[in-house]
């Protein structure tokens, strides 16, 4: 097992990744099972058990792990310099990719890969304990040990199943299956566990070559793992007599028609799988198919309205510290952008009276004139039954009893809302879809597709939408109210909607959280692509989430990062480090522009010296760090002054604060990136010079640092420097003018940028908040 790690440690280090990053992937110092030890785990729980994995694993021919080897371990997609990135095997032959798997491990990677597929996450973390526990049942002393240490090999089976793309493909094929008719659209229900774990059971122990089924669900899944490479013969149709005595069976028996099933419930599964270049698609996993035209209607009518009143949430950095929806407001370092809702509309908001206007209220970021008129249109159509009135007021009083509490407990679920719930949650959600969109970055998605982990007819719906809504603030303008929304309760619903995290797992994230673990990431932007243009937005990737530090719950907080240790250019330091003076006049702008330069490189990694549960962004120079930084301190940078200077007016020079009173400049320093590997930051000396018998000032030797084409660099400086502005310090120029002027300025740190990039980057920065 040393050997096996030590060659995959060989094999990271030799594609490019820093011993921090193989570290992070190893799980160092973080109770988190990884592909990478996800081997070595399993080995040391067998051993430590005392058992022979030939007496647990006891059906014979259901894979070679050979086989297996040569179909998945020929490629492992890995996150990279905040990239996903493809490796492939280069080697002939039984030459593992990083190392070689024994039967153990590779069958509970396949069985987790098709129960991620198929369930939700929470209860494929439960099948799977209880599935263990079945197992090495003949060993009862161990069994609250294996019950403890079950989760991080769950972590790791599944990591490894995501970095060689095996989740992707059960996903992909229980998707298929679902738009074949072969299963019910959703997730496996919770109820089905038992059945499910007796299936899997016989197929792993069981003597018998026959397992006979009723239920689509089970089939289906036998399915999936049948495709992910075990040699399982499936019969739908055939009699057991035409089956070989060799093979290993399972029969589905047609004696209960799924359709009935489906017309007779009311509440539907959750998990629903959403094609983002067509959300309004998402309706055609409406159950009963004969209301899906209407469902998909009611979805693209939310859409529409959206887009009719111009309507789009925009980060902005407030310039006064938020406040709390309760209690005193967030110090400095606890500080984060917040979403302004803004609407280019200028028509009337229509009048809204009784349960109406609380559904606006409720959810609603705020009324605008299209959503208004749509949710009249709705509601009209449902008064056209007597029912379905009825139906809304029971909607509208459950919600009601809900917004008297804090948090949602005792929502009547069991309650047949009919269609009324259909038609208002296929509205708001179309709303809701189109309204996140654009916050989001999907550019690191392996298809073009996002998780709602919401179910059809529940209630729970639109209540967590609902208690998102409720913390909006406002501030009182000129031109009127301004709404608000804080960033982390938006983080939830994008969680909820596109990333498929479990409403039970989003309740638990408070304030500060940065990211949402659920079957797909969704991270603060600074986390993954911290960019100017980026602030603001979530990413959704399809990545191992493993090599994401966060706590048991699935939830990324931030560590606490330490400021950059400060010197001068006159401090001694070491030879790698240079520092040449040159006359400002002289300086060419261009002929730096033009000099080729490493970037920096971005990391993921766990905050060691405070909690490893916790995660900063690590920017790394050829391989050594220089600076570890808390993300949403980031995004406060990315949305400040220093990146928005091409939308600045032209100041005066009355406007230039001479307290105390400079000269301009006529020296600098040059210095390379190396100068702020170890956690530097470099500061200019001030001294004080006479110039007249009645004149003296201070001067300085401005710090300039070439970043042209290296964003990365460009962004981890400014951050360094964070709370400086180009009116406090530090500039980033791109010509000879700008050059001119930040010596006027009075600037200390210049930061020298490619004209082309820093006006690609600018020209997406969204300046909110501007009323």
């Amino acid at each position: 097992m040393a050997l096996s790690f030590q060659s995959g440690s060989v094999a990271l280090a030799t594609w490019g990744f820093s011993v921090g990053d193989i570290a992070t992937i190893a799980g160092a110092g973080r109770k988190a099972g990884t592909w990478m030890m996800a081997q070595f785990k399993d080995r040391v729980l067998l051993d430590w058990m005392n058992v022979d994995i030939d007496t647990v694993l006891t059906r014979k021919g259901l894979f070679e792990t050979a086989d297996l080897q040569k179909r998945w371990d020929q490629k492992i997609m890995l996150y990279q310099n905040g990239q996903r990135t493809m490796f492939r095997n280069k080697y002939t032959g039984n030459v593992p990719l990083v190392q070689q798997m024994d039967r153990f491990s590779w069958l509970m990677i396949l069985l987790t890969a098709a129960l991620d597929a198929a369930m939700q996450p929470s209860d494929q973390k439960k099948v799977l304990t209880r599935l263990l526990l079945k197992l090495f049942e003949d060993h009862g002393e161990s069994a609250e040990f294996l019950q403890r240490e079950a989760n991080e090999h769950i972590q790791g089976w599944m990591s490894a199943a995501c970095v060689r793309n095996i989740s992707l493909k059960a996903r992909d094929h229980w998707n298929m299956l679902g738009h074949q008719g072969k299963h019910q659209f959703g997730y496996i229900p919770e109820a089905e566990s038992s059945a499910v774990i007796q299936f899997l059971t016989w197929l792993i122990q069981d003597e018998s070559k026959a397992y006979s089924t009723a239920s689509t669900d089970i089939f289906s899944l036998a399915v999936v793992i049948e495709e992910l490479g075990m040699k399982i013969k499936l019969v739908e149709t055939a009699t057991m007599s035409r089956i070989d005595e060799s093979d290993t069976v399972v029969y589905w028996m047609s004696t209960v028609t799924p359709t009935a099933l489906v017309k007779s419930q009311r509440t539907f599964r959750p998990g629903m799988r959403v094609p983002l270049t067509h959300m309004e698609e998402v309706a055609s996993l409406f159950p009963q198919s004969l209301e899906r035209n209407r469902m998909r209607r009611y979805f693209q009518l939310g859409m529409d309205a959206v887009r009719e009143d111009g309507l789009s949430l925009r980060p902005y950095r407030s310039e006064e510290d938020p406040p709390r929806v309760k209690g005193s407001p967030f110090p400095k370092e606890e500080q984060d952008l917040m979403l302004f809702v803004e609407s280019t509309s200028t028509t009337a908001i229509p009048r809204l009276d009784s349960d109406v206007y609380r559904f606006a209220d409720w959810l609603f970021p705020v009324p605008t004139p299209a959503a208004s008129n749509a949710l009249l249109d709705i509601v009209r159509e449902l008064n056209g039954s007597n029912r379905e009135t009825h139906n809304m007021e029971m909607i509208a009083m459950s919600l009601d009893k809900e917004s008297m509490k804090s948090r949602s407990y005792g929502l009547d679920t069991a309650y047949d809302y009919g269609d009324a719930l259909h038609w208002f949650q296929a509205f708001f959600l179309g709303y809701w879809y189109q309204l996140l969109l654009p916050l989001l970055d999907t550019t690191q998605l392996a298809t073009p597709e996002a998780f709602g982990a919401w179910a059809w007819g529940d209630i729970h719906c639109l209540n967590l939408i609902r208690e998102v809504v409720c913390t909006r603030l406002h501030q009182r303008k000129q031109k009127g109210r301004v709404y608000m929304l804080y960033r982390f309760e938006i983080l939830k619903l994008a969680a909820y909607l596109f990333g498929g995290a479990e409403r039970r797992q989003v309740e638990t994230v408070k304030y500060g959280a940065i990211g949402i673990l659920g079957k797909l990431p969704v991270l603060y932007s600074s986390l993954v692509v911290p960019r100017p243009g980026n602030f603001g937005r979530f990413s959704l990737i399809d990545i191992d989430p493993s090599c994401i530090p966060s706590g048991t719950n699935g939830v990324v907080y931030p560590g606490n990062a330490r400021n950059a240790t400060k010197r001068t250019p006159n401090d001694s330091i070491s030879d790698a480090v240079m520092f040449q003076d040159a006359v400002l006049e002289e300086v060419s702008i261009k002929q730096l522009q033009g000099r080729a330069i490493e970037d920096f490189t971005i990391h993921i990694e766990p905050d060691w010296d405070y909690d490893s549960q916790t995660c900063l962004v690590t920017y790394r120079h050829r391989g050594r760090v220089v600076q570890r930084l808390n993300p949403r301190q980031m995004d406060l940078v990315l949305a400040g002054p220093i990146f928005t200077k091409a939308c600045e007016p032209e100041p005066n020079a009355e406007e230039f604060d001479n307290s105390p009173p400079y000269l301009v400049a006529t020296n600098g320093t040059l210095t390379s990136l190396n100068t702020y590997e170890g956690g530097y930051s470099v500061e200019p000396e001030e001294r004080l010079v006479e110039t007249t018998a009645d004149c003296s000032g201070y001067t300085f030797n401005p710090v300039i640092t070439n970043v042209s084409k290296a964003v990365n660099a460009m962004v981890c400086l400014a951050c360094v420097y964070q709370g400086w502005t180009f009116r406090e310090g530090i500039s980033i120029v791109s010509s000879q003018d700008e050059l001119k002027m930040a010596r006027h300025r009075h600037a200390k740190v210049v930061l020298v940028d490619s004209e082309d990039i820093f006006r690609e980057e600018s020209s997406l920065v969204s300046h909110a908040g501007r009323h």
